[in-house]
């Protein structure tokens, strides 16, 4: 489908890897022309959250198992992260300039954008080079996030602080940062990633589920406010969104319960996704990606302070 994306600028953020890579390969794809961002690697930024990821690897145990220690490194390196297949991908080059080189084979302009979303100074700076560069930012898509999965009576004010910085202040600077040229222009599009944590019912993200909660809700009123100068403001929930790192959790998880204990693990959880038991697989970033892009079409201009899930039904309520 022709969206009227074509020479659009959007500004994607942590979009090395996961959902946001796919969501600036879409975008790539309909002629919007992008900035891709992503954390300098070897920072300790990156560093946070690759250990807040490496957590995700142990959860082949029992909760009980893993709640309250401090992080371990099951994986000492991106490669066990994110897998092999995304390494080989990008070979020599960093995340976001992978997906830069990317988007350029599909025919558009594409630059690196260098910032911790947590950071209102480097974002602020982000933002004005890729004005500078590529002239404009016509779509925000607020993608970065990470948690760490904790019992909430074991977690800690440190990592509080690592996920909601992260998750909301990280959409709260991004937003604030792109809006006063997106006044000026009369136009813009601004989609943020939530998660169906935000519903409160999945144990172990208590902290990251209220984080995602405060982003629906800024998501409303936000759209409120900004409607009148013909901004859209909208946010697309995942549920299971089968990303590098969740593959390699699930490998992970064939190695410590076995292949036939991990499989029976799957199928319980697809019978709480009622078009996984169809389909046969949990959410793809696609599945997201899709619903992002046309929301940042004008196919979508009546559509604004809403949260919409993309979970195969997932939480419905």
């Amino acid at each position: 489908m022709n969206l009227g994306l074509e020479g659009k600028v959007a500004l994607v953020t942590g979009a090395g890897v996961g959902i946001g890579r796919v969501i600036a390969l879409t975008l790539a794809k309909e002629g919007s022309n992008v900035a891709v961002n992503d954390l300098r690697p070897g920072s300790s930024t990156e560093e946070r959250w690759l250990t807040a990821h490496d957590l995700f690897h142990t959860v082949g145990k029992s909760l009980e198992e893993v709640v309250g220690k401090e992080p371990v490194r099951i994986a000492s390196s991106l490669e066990e992260v994110v897998g092999q297949k995304t390494v080989a991908r990008i070979g020599r080059l960093t995340r976001a300039a992978a997906v830069v080189k990317e988007c350029n084979q599909l025919g558009v302009k594409a630059i690196v954008a260098e910032a911790d979303v947590t950071n209102p100074e480097e974002v602020a700076d982000m933002v004005n080079r890729v004005i500078g560069e590529l002239g404009k930012i016509d779509i925000l898509i607020n993608n970065a996030g990470g948690t760490y999965l904790s019992d909430f009576i074991d977690s800690t004010k440190e990592r509080w602080d690592y996920i909601i910085n992260l998750c909301l202040y990280g959409v709260l600077n991004c937003t604030k940062a792109v809006l006063p040229s997106m006044i000026d222009r009369g136009y813009g599009k601004i989609v943020s990633i939530t998660s169906e944590a935000w519903k409160g019912a999945d144990r172990g993200l208590s902290v990251y589920g209220a984080a995602k909660a405060g982003i629906s809700s800024f998501t409303r009123t936000l759209a409120l406010e900004v409607g009148r100068y013909g901004i859209n403001v909208n946010a697309v929930s995942p549920g299971t969104t089968m990303v590098e790192h969740s593959i390699q959790a699930w490998r992970h998880r064939e190695q410590t319960l076995g292949k036939e204990a991990a499989d029976q693990k799957r199928q319980r959880q697809f019978g709480l996704h009622p078009l996984a038991q169809f389909y046969g697989r949990f959410g793809q970033p696609e599945d997201v990606a899709n619903m992002v892009v046309f929301l940042c079409s004008d196919r979508a201009k009546w559509i604004t302070g809403q949260s919409i899930s993309v979970s195969g039904g997932y939480h419905m309520h």
